[in-house]
């Protein structure tokens, strides 16, 4: 009975820091992404929050999560339509493909490639306003299906509906890059598909409803201090049912045995 009561001990003692170590969602977010909204303006302050170098209209400052914590984010849902205008027709969150799309960077934050028009994007951006030379642009075109990404700091990322499919698959994880304190949702647009400048946005209309959840893993020294609370508190209740047989024991051990001194009964037999 006690070794299967110990084995149920220690099994607890090792299960339940793995389980406080497994990534649990320390907070969501529904964020509303209007076509308008300028990923190239993360980071920055007013008037900068909207560029056009390209021209044709900065449209609006893009919306942004504050990360705390987190160690990584992916999109429960992500609906609704955005139409940028021209000849594009209305387009979902993984956008159009029938344009690709190649914008440069500028201002600090990384440019876009990808085989499809006004897809959802997001940009980790730390506590400092982005400045020049941006980051590389990351490349998208037939590479939308990742499991996992690891952008970094200032980097456009594609987001999309957050699947590895479009409506279907499995969720998407995104990497929260050390010192990434904000992270911004908005759309590419330009004027030019080729390398063009941003701008553009004077003409994009709707939007998309994005449920932002963030997700933390516990640091490894919170890990070991949880560990040792629950070894110090296995150990104690082990001691105390350990203890009680014993004490039970002795209560009915006669006095002698107890004392460990030999003893003469009253009236017994003389010399």
């Amino acid at each position: 009975m006690r070794s299967r009561l110990s084995l149920r001990l220690i099994g607890t003692l090792f299960a339940v820091p793995l389980l406080a170590a497994s990534p649990q969602v320390c907070h969501a977010d529904m964020v509303t992404v209007l076509g308008t909204a300028n990923i190239f303006g993360a980071g920055h302050t007013p008037p900068n929050d909207t560029p056009a170098p390209g021209g044709f209209g900065g449209g609006t400052p893009a919306p942004f999560v504050t990360l705390n914590s987190a160690t990584s984010v992916s999109f429960g849902a992500v609906t609704g339509t955005i139409d940028i205008g021209g000849a594009n027709s209305p387009n979902g969150p993984d956008g159009n493909p029938r344009t690709a799309y190649d914008i440069a960077s500028y201002n600090g934050i990384a440019g876009f490639q990808a085989d499809r028009i006004a897809p959802l994007l997001g940009v980790f951006v730390g506590a400092t306003e982005p400045i020049d030379p941006a980051p590389p642009r990351l490349n998208f075109v037939g590479n939308t299906s990742f499991l996992s990404l690891a952008p970094a700091l200032d980097q456009v990322f594609f987001v999309g509906d957050g699947l590895t499919g479009t409506g279907t698959g499995s969720v998407q994880q995104f990497l929260i890059p050390t010192g990434a304190t904000r992270l911004y949702l908005g759309i590419g647009d330009s004027p030019s598909t080729s390398n063009g400048l941003p701008g553009a946005y004077g003409d994009n209309i709707g939007s998309f409803l994005v449920d932002v959840q963030l997700t933390s893993v516990p640091e490894p020294g919170s890990l070991a201090l949880l560990g040792l609370g629950f070894m110090s508190m296995i150990g104690l209740k082990m001691l105390s049912r350990w203890e009680r047989p014993n004490l039970a024991l002795q209560r009915t051990r006669p006095a002698a045995a107890r004392s460990g001194y030999a003893t003469v009964s009253p009236g017994g037999p003389g010399r």
